[in-house]
């Protein structure tokens, strides 16, 4: 005695063609000039090739880096910098830190840094700020 199944009707697959941008880096346009363009936007650090509206992204600004109690300890040009030599090697908390959602990483805190031009040079303020305070969180007792 055999056992017969009814055969299963399958969906053929589509087959796929690559996004013509994806992959290797590929030109939008031909023009050495909008190529300039496009390459001085990332240096800056627009968000993408199509971004020319001048927005940084959030992890491409200079960070000041801090100690528990509010000294200046130094400044890196970017969060990944600070993230890997302070930050445990994790951008996402550094920039965490410096949007207020978080208020320390490690032994470390992080802010924004302040910029200033002078005579040409671009200066980072070195002010301390406020030291690390530990939160209390409120403890409920349950007696019987």
């Amino acid at each position: 005695m055999e056992l017969y199944l009814d055969p299963v009707w399958v969906k053929p697959k589509k087959e796929r063609k690559p996004h013509p941008l994806k992959g290797k880096h590929q030109w939008i346009t031909d023009d050495p000039e909008k190529r300039e363009h496009i390459m001085n936007g990332l240096r800056k650090g627009w968000r993408s090739k199509q971004n020319k509206s001048g927005h940084k992204s959030p992890l491409r600004v200079p960070v000041s880096v801090y100690d528990l109690d509010g000294n200046y300890v130094t400044t890196c040009l970017h969060v990944h910098e600070a993230a890997e030599k302070y930050g445990n090697g994790s951008p996402g908390n550094v920039h965490m830190c410096i949007s207020g959602r978080r208020d320390r990483v490690g032994q470390y805190q992080f802010r924004r840094a302040k910029v200033e031009e002078f005579m040409g040079e671009k200066l980072v303020k070195k002010t301390p700020i406020e030291p690390y305070k530990r939160r209390n969180r409120k403890r409920i007792l349950i007696t019987n």
